[in-house]
């Protein structure tokens, strides 16, 4: 008796590690940061609630000596697992509408640098005082130096390691003080997370790169090729692939932790096929858009959530 033997044809796949870089920019607003100016006057005059001034100065009223310091907190987004922060870049916009110190002249002084340091514990912005102020570490401080105008911007001061601190220690923000609190006639002022009513380009903003590990999916034989649209997205985003005819797909969306958000099932016998999915209301982050058809192929795809 012959034996007869089928030889069916199948697709293979296989995961190569790679890793990939990424970079993303918070442009700070009061849904995604929160700040707060403090004072050692007898009366606390820091603003509570969403001042347009992110004020650090040394400057006298009435002839007496005071101390102004800025708390400034962003929401940072969730990285990818594994994810290794490679930069990270902090700007800020003098404030040249703030009637604070010199009016006009923000960055005013000739001993006006600042030091930038990590919170040790939460702050509340309506019950904040210069007395209930959290405790700080030097550790991994940066500089804004000696400013060089009196309207100077400080844009992409690198503070990589005091990011990489707080997504490893803990996010309650960061303090802006002076390097000395005794010299007067010296101010850094600049525009808040609440300015985005006067001009969204001048809030602060965080720039994070960081590097990932990936797996890329390759298919031999026979291939699925999928696009993904608009990327980076926050609304809808949409799906076009093609496929083998009669094959079922699936497309799913898994953040970093591996939780799913969403599942749609394609049955349509095209060979090219667009499916969307809402997301609005999604965290803010990287995606995974798993495309997976009834035969084992699968393809990965990044998507970032913004």
């Amino acid at each position: 008796m012959k034996q007869i033997v089928l030889f069916a044809f199948v697709i293979f796949a296989f995961t190569q590690s790679q890793a990939a870089t990424d970079t993303i920019t918070v442009r700070s607003n009061p849904s995604n940061s929160k700040f707060r100016y403090i004072n050692n006057a007898p009366v606390d005059t820091g603003n509570r609630f969403g001042g347009n001034s992110m004020v650090i100065a040394r400057w006298t009223t009435g002839g007496i000596p005071y101390t102004w310091r800025t708390l400034l907190k962003f929401d940072l987004p969730t990285l990818p697992t594994g994810a290794t922060i490679d930069t990270a870049y902090l700007s800020v916009y003098a404030n040249t509408t703030s009637p604070s110190g010199n009016p006009g002249s923000p960055t005013w002084g000739t001993d006006n640098a600042v030091g930038i340091y990590r919170l040790l514990s939460p702050w509340d912005t309506a019950t904040l005082t210069w007395g209930t102020q959290p405790s700080f570490t030097t550790a991994n401080g940066d500089t804004l130096l000696q400013s060089t105008t009196w309207t100077q911007d400080y844009v992409n001061v690198n503070i990589t390691e005091l990011i990489k601190d707080a997504y490893l220690y803990g996010n309650h923000g960061f303090l802006f003080k002076h390097l000395q609190e005794v010299n007067t006639l010296n101010s850094m002022i600049f525009y808040s997370p609440y300015s985005y009513t006067i001009d969204t380009n001048k809030t602060p903003r965080l720039k994070i790169k960081y590097t990932y590990p990936t797996s890329v999916i390759k298919q031999e034989q026979k291939g699925l090729q999928v696009e993904v649209f608009p990327n980076p997205a926050n609304s809808v985003v949409s799906f076009k692939i093609d496929k083998a005819v009669g094959e079922i797909l699936t497309v799913s969306l898994i953040d970093c932790t591996g939780r799913v958000f969403a599942i749609n099932t394609i049955r349509d016998n095209a060979v090219s096929v667009t499916s969307s999915i809402d997301i609005n209301g999604y965290p803010r982050g990287v995606y995974i858009a798993r495309i997976e058809q009834t035969d084992g192929t699968i393809v990965n795809k990044k998507l970032l959530v913004y």
